[in-house]
């Protein structure tokens, strides 16, 4: 059972450092996709995710709570909505963040983790677009060794 990031996640990446197979991507564009991800393909249920993240928004997807209690202060991002603070007490289902998650991965099906990829950025309009031209993607142990 792979772990799912919910609408708790405020995007600080430490989840994406620890990862030992790279499976943690950021949504992109951020604002159809504001959470970061975890390819239930790549994941390996090893957990190492879960204290790292500092929002406590990582879970099991089976133990993903249906009536979480936001703390005052607490900040979500709703799949589709703003972002806000809560004033604390407030319930919410963080279930309905398991269906992103693999949303995310069947949009974007073919495109592996760690990939650099290469844009080509054109103004339409009064808005600047980049298009995807072409990805590599370095073998496992190169990504690994850069971390280092």
């Amino acid at each position: 059972m792979t772990h799912i990031i919910t609408s708790i996640c405020l995007r600080d990446g430490a989840c994406v450092e620890v990862c030992p197979v790279d499976c943690i991507v950021p949504g992109f564009p951020e604002s159809e996709w504001p959470w970061y991800f975890i390819d239930p393909d790549t994941c390996i249920d090893c957990g190492a995710c879960v204290p790292e993240c500092p929002f406590e928004a990582i879970f099991v997807e089976d133990e993903v709570p249906d009536a979480y209690e936001m703390a005052a202060g607490q900040e979500r991002i709703p799949f589709r909505g703003p972002r806000y603070a809560a004033d604390g007490g407030e319930v919410v289902d963080l279930t309905e963040d398991i269906k992103p998650n693999y949303d995310f991965f069947s949009r974007w099906a073919g495109l592996r983790l760690s990939a650099v990829a290469v844009f080509r950025v054109m103004l339409t309009g009064d808005r600047l677009v980049a298009v995807p031209v072409s990805f590599v993607r370095p073998p496992h142990d190169a990504r690994r060794a850069s971390r280092s």
